[in-house]
């Protein structure tokens, strides 16, 4: 805000300059003869200025200025004494009456406010207090020193000694509650001893009898102390009653303008409530909510008319708080959240479109969605959504529809109200909107009870969250396709220009044969192809997989990280010539899409796998699944090495064995995979990260200097490094548990290069 500090006589320039500095204000003048002048023609130039002289000069300058309060500069006086600084014009709209306390700390003038609200506030309280205190202890401090039935609105100013003047936590206080802090000179305090009680800490330490007592008197010389000293947790508190206060409320003739203020409470945490809402909560005689919100701010509410109502009954809230704005009240209407996000403040609104204006404010707050980003980390650093899943206002059929134009558009997207008893399902059908379009590998976020005592985090891929159980305290974040899990957080990248895109079909030749890799055989394979004169394209599924890739691939071969749900890929695949599934054996979600995207789209599917070399070698124990091998090492072994990646290792946390050894990883250097091991549990010096194929000495190797006593891997095939693995642990003499492939039907299948180029052959 642009200050002016304008000066009637050259003699107070060096005060001016002293309250410019403290105050961020410029100093102006005029030769002797022109000034009166000279102010009119700049009086616009600031929105707020102080006078340095005598009143009645300063009350002929602005003579025939003014024009309306909404709109007039804020005008003070102070005279060159620095006795007295005192608003003329514009004390509450301008800011007059806090420039006047601003220069008044500056100072050591006395401010002298005349405005009929302060003067119908007849509370002045004096505050001394320990160095560092917070703006929270007082807080509480004055809320228990206050007399009964008083609160925040009848206080006209806290005042507290010179040398507090800049104690943090009693300036963030007094600016956060919208109080004027007013600062008397030790020396005042000297001339004024009188204390109920003296303090040996504070003669000793300041060589003053007291502080909170004396200041607030010598602010309110006429005044009555009311409240003696008061001490909690280092804060002392008096308070002075103006001794004209029955005089003072008989001014008040006129009825009260009643107001309402909408107000948020964020997120279940009263360190998340913002100092405006605070204000606003203490300036209110009456507070509507719902009983949980109220509980929430219980020790803000002494003195005030709680209106409790059921969750429910959100019009009866609404219609309870204009009904006691119209009858002149001071109403705080509260809700979780931002109130005008998915809450309270359009119901108000909407109720109040054909009725007689009251004067009403929405006080903002922090919602779901950002405070349970804040807690994942970064996830809606761009373009985001947000999507409430309750059908109570919202037809489901419109649900969904906006959930495909998020998912179309890879927008980010927040759910709220994720899951009911009333709909256990919707939340899966939704889930399953997102993966026509998202790829189940879309990084996720879940928050419960986001920024309260039992918080519960989780960071997942999309398909895992599928497999979620879900309530209405829970906020979904599903990331979009740039979306990234690090060690630090999960965020979203927050520029177009460093984001690798899949090209669009556009951009890729007609007639390609697109190889789905995700295995060195399935690059060697793409290798192949493109040697016989077809033109390629190898799809992956992360950022990692393109490095490896475009080191591998033929400088001809169209690489892209096809990470996307099945309806972007159906798309991306209208333009092919055929599809090779070269994927992991284990990658049974990517080939049963695969089959039934080149079903849907009549095109020619082969699926080429490594032979299987597990009946050759005769050594390991066949199991069925991942959690199985777990169970069987936990059993053979207490230093357990897993060669099988890290997709699976949350499995880790739910095996009811898994206490019963150490488990050690291998895999390969992705960041999203590191996040995933982390998240299990397991201590990062038995963690390798590493890029394969590993040697059986290396192998030996590596598990003898870990000690390793059982080895789990899969059954991948020839090339694998399979053998190499079985290999190393019959030289170690330790069990080896190999998880057997799964069992899928595929058509076209083929475990030889030449075989596939065959047949690809045959359709030119």
């Amino acid at each position: 805000m642009s200050r002016g500090v304008w000066i009637l006589r050259e003699q107070a320039r060096s005060i001016a300059e002293k309250i410019a500095r403290a105050i961020g204000a410029e100093v102006e003048t005029a030769v002797a003869g022109e000034n009166r002048q000279a102010f009119r023609e700049r009086f616009a130039a600031h929105r707020q200025w102080l006078i340095i002289g005598a009143s009645g000069v300063a009350t002929r300058y602005v003579s025939g200025l003014l024009d309306s309060k909404k709109s007039d500069p804020a005008v003070a006086v102070m005279d060159e004494a620095q006795r007295f600084v005192i608003p003329l014009v514009g004390g509450h709209e301008g800011g007059a009456n806090d420039l006047a306390y601003e220069v008044a700390r500056v100072t050591g003038a006395s401010p002298v406010v005349t405005t009929a609200t302060e003067a119908l506030k007849t509370l002045v309280i004096g505050i001394g207090c320990r160095k560092g205190v917070s703006s929270q202890q007082i807080d509480q401090a004055v809320f228990a020193a206050l007399p009964e039935g008083r609160g925040i609105d009848d206080i006209r100013e806290v005042v507290t000694v010179d040398i507090k003047a800049n104690e943090a936590g009693l300036v963030d206080w007094a600016t956060g509650q919208g109080l004027p802090l007013r600062i008397v000179a030790s020396e005042q305090i000297a001339t004024r001893p009188w204390v109920s009680k003296p303090s040996d800490w504070v003669q000793e330490n300041l060589d003053l009898p007291g502080v909170c007592e004396p200041v607030a008197l010598i602010a309110c010389p006429r005044g009555e102390l009311v409240v003696a000293k008061s001490c909690l947790d280092g804060v002392c508190v008096a308070v002075v009653e103006d001794g004209e206060a029955e005089l003072m409320s008989q001014l008040s003739l006129e009825p009260q303008k009643g107001k309402l203020t909408m107000v948020s409470l964020g997120p279940g945490n009263r360190d998340f409530i913002p100092p405006r809402a605070r204000a606003a909560i203490a300036n209110a005689s009456e507070v509507v909510g719902y009983g949980l919100y109220l509980d929430l701010i219980e020790p803000w509410l002494h003195g005030k008319t709680e209106h409790r109502m059921p969750l429910t009954q959100e019009k009866a809230r609404a219609e309870k708080a204009i009904e006691l704005a119209e009858q002149g009240k001071q109403v705080a209407l509260v809700s979780s959240g931002d109130i005008g996000i998915y809450a309270m403040a359009t119901l108000v609104f909407e109720l109040l479109e054909k009725k007689p204006p009251i004067e009403i404010e929405v006080i903002p707050g922090i919602t779901a969605a950002t405070s349970c980003a804040a807690l994942l980390g970064a996830p809606l650093s761009h373009d985001f959504a947000t999507l409430s899943l309750s059908d109570l206002l919202c037809p489901w059929q419109w649900i969904e529809r906006r959930a495909k134009a998020i998912a179309e558009s890879d927008l980010a997207v927040a759910l709220y109200n994720v899951q009911s008893k009333s709909r256990p399902d919707g939340v899966q059908r939704i889930l399953d909107i997102m993966l026509q379009h998202k790829s189940p590998q879309t990084v996720c976020g879940v928050v419960r009870n986001a920024c309260r005592e039992d918080q519960e985090l989780r960071v997942c891929t999309l398909a895992e969250l599928k497999e979620t159980q879900f309530d209405m305290l829970t906020t979904v974040i599903i990331g979009n396709q740039h979306t990234r899990n690090s060690p630090a957080g999960m965020f979203s990248p927050r520029g177009y220009l460093d984001w690798k895109s899949p090209k669009k079909n556009s951009d890729i030749a007609e007639d390609s044969v697109w190889v789905f890799a995700g295995t060195h055989d399935g690059n060697a394979l793409a290798n192949a192809l493109v040697e016989k004169g077809h033109s390629v394209v190898v799809s992956v599924a992360t950022d990692y997989g393109v490095e490896v890739a475009e080191s591998a691939l033929d400088e001809r071969i169209s690489v892209v990280n096809a990470a996307v749900g099945s309806g972007k890929r159906r798309e991306m695949l209208s333009g092919a010539k055929a599809v090779v599934d070269a994927s992991h054996p284990f990658a049974q979600l990517i080939s049963q899409d695969l089959m039934a995207s080149c079903q849907a789209l009549d095109l020619p599917y082969f699926r080429y796998e490594r032979p299987s070399n597990f009946p050759k070698l005769k050594k390991g124990e066949g199991l069925a699944d991942f959690k199985s091998a777990l169970l069987r090492a936990a059993e053979l072994g207490k230093r357990v090495f897993l060669a099988t990646g890290a997709k699976e290792l949350a499995l880790l946390k739910d095996c009811p064995r898994a206490g019963d050894a150490e488990w050690f990883v291998r895999f390969a250097p992705d960041a999203s995979s590191l996040k995933i091991a982390l998240d299990s549990g397991i201590p990062r010096n038995q963690l390798c990260f590493m890029q394969g194929p590993f040697s059986a000495d290396f192998n030996e190797t590596q598990w003898r200097d870990w000690k390793i006593d059982c080895v789990v891997t899969r059954e991948s095939g020839e090339g694998s490094g399979m053998a190499e693995k079985i290999e190393a642990a019959e030289r170690l003499l330790i069990p080896v548990l190999v998880i057997q492939r799964p069992a899928m039907s595929y058509p076209n299948l083929f475990d030889d290069f030449a075989a596939v180029i065959e047949r690809v052959g045959e359709l030119v």
